[in-house]
């Protein structure tokens, strides 16, 4: 850490640190579940979108479900990228937009790999794309926020 860090900046990374790990947690409990649990679990949030006025008539539910498949690996890898930013935040600029989308990337092929040990599962570049962009998504969100907090604040 940086040498002169306030109370803030540390708060942030330590809560930052807790919202990795139970992300991380989750990644994997989710990553853990056979393909009948998984389908099973994104099968009803997939019925229970088709039942709001006329979604079913433009989105059949298969496809539906595919999508919020997609939709839930990049939220959650979101979280993330939130996450891996905050525990960077005392860094400098350059090293934080380098190493946040490689360690989100490398997560996310762990988690694939983890995904290959489980029945009915296997790994998917397409979902660590996804993942990663997911990441970063997060990481420009953070730093975006921060801009805007560290300009307020030359501004008063």
């Amino acid at each position: 850490m940086v040498k002169g860090v306030g109370w803030k900046k540390r708060l942030i990374v330590l809560a930052s640190a807790i919202l990795v790990v139970m992300t991380l947690i989750t990644i994997w409990r989710f990553s853990a579940q056979s393909s009948g649990d998984s389908s099973a679990l994104s099968g009803k949030l997939a019925e229970l979108v088709a039942n709001w006025p006329g979604v079913s008539e433009i989105v059949p539910v298969e496809t539906l479900e595919a999508i919020l498949r997609k939709l839930a690996h990049g939220l959650v890898y979101l979280v993330l990228g939130v996450g891996l930013t905050g525990i960077m935040i005392t860094q400098r600029i350059g090293l934080i937009v380098m190493m946040v989308p490689l360690i989100g990337a490398m997560l996310a092929a762990l988690d694939e790999l983890h995904q290959s040990f489980v029945p009915g599962r296997g790994p998917s570049v397409w979902d660590v794309g996804i993942d990663t962009l997911g990441v970063v998504v997060g990481m420009l969100l953070v730093l975006f926020l921060y801009w805007c907090y560290r300009r307020l604040q030359r501004e008063n």
